[in-house]
Parts: C-alpha cells; structure tokens; sequence
C-alpha cells in the first residue's frame, strides 16, 4: 500500500479510538453518524495486520500463520461481543452509559502505542526469515540423504 502496513494499521487503530469516544460522548445521532466515518478507516487493521504476518513469516509457514490468525480473529469475534455486552450491561443505568465504549477506546490506544514496537522494515526481517529457512530445509534434506534409511533394522517381523 501507498503508506504502508504500519502506517495504516496505526491509522485504523486511532480511528476506531476516535470512533468510540464520539460513540460513548455522543448526545445526538448526528455524532454517531460522523462516527461512521471513522469506523471506514477502523477496517484498515485486519488487512495490514494479515499483509505483515505473511511478510514476515517464511513461504512453507504462510499457511499456518494466517490460520492462527484466523482463529485468534474467530476468538475475538467471538468472545468480544460477550464482554462488551457485559460491560453495556453493568453500566446500563450509571451516569456514563457509554463506558464500555471508553474502554475500548483506551485499549484501541493501547494497541496503537504498541505499533511502535514492530520492526520498521518488515522486508528485512523476511529476507531474514527466508535464509533461516531455507538452511533448515538444506540441513533437513542432507539429514535425509545422509541417513541410512535403506538398512535392515534387524526385526524379524517380515520373515
């Protein structure tokens, strides 16, 4: 992308912070409305973060990391609306209904602060992935060659 997964990642996280704090202060549906515009720039994350798993992890390991991140994203999907509906309903009647939304805004923020921990430039790491695995895969296949496969293993079951 034009500016990177990072980059938009970052961006989607602070927008859907910004879109839970107008949501949790809002006093008319206007202020809900204007928040959909942030919820747009909100699915930024998701593709940015399956776009970096699979840059850093090897070609062979593509398919198993992207499955744990499905599922992660399954859990999350799952047990989310779980915990917010508790939350909605523990602050139902208290002076600040919204609550849960603030809570999510901070922990969206939190996500944010984190994104500075990543590596700048996840090619380097992926090149750097790539030559370990294919030493691996070099030593793996002398491994093989080398074993004495084709020897009798002194069993006397096939007589």
């Amino acid at each position: 992308p034009r500016i990177g997964e990072v980059n938009a990642m970052m961006l989607g996280l602070i927008a859907f912070s910004v879109q839970c704090m107008m949501v949790a202060i809002s006093s008319s549906p206007e202020w809900i409305y204007m928040s959909l515009l942030f919820a747009m720039l909100a699915n930024l994350v998701y593709p940015s973060v399956s776009s970096l798993v699979s840059k850093v992890v090897a070609e062979d390991q593509q398919g198993e990391a992207l499955g744990a991140l499905n599922g992660i994203k399954a859990l999350t999907e799952g047990f989310g609306p779980l915990l917010f509906g508790f939350l909605m309903a523990l602050f139902e009647d208290s002076p600040q209904p919204g609550a849960p939304y603030l809570v999510a805004s901070f922990l969206s923020l939190w996500a944010f602060l984190h994104c500075f921990e990543l590596p700048a430039e996840p090619d380097a790491v992926l090149s750097l992935t790539k030559h370990i695995s294919k030493r691996r895969g070099i030593e793996e296949a002398n491994g093989l060659m080398t074993a004495d496969d084709y020897s009798d293993t002194g069993s006397d079951d096939c007589k």
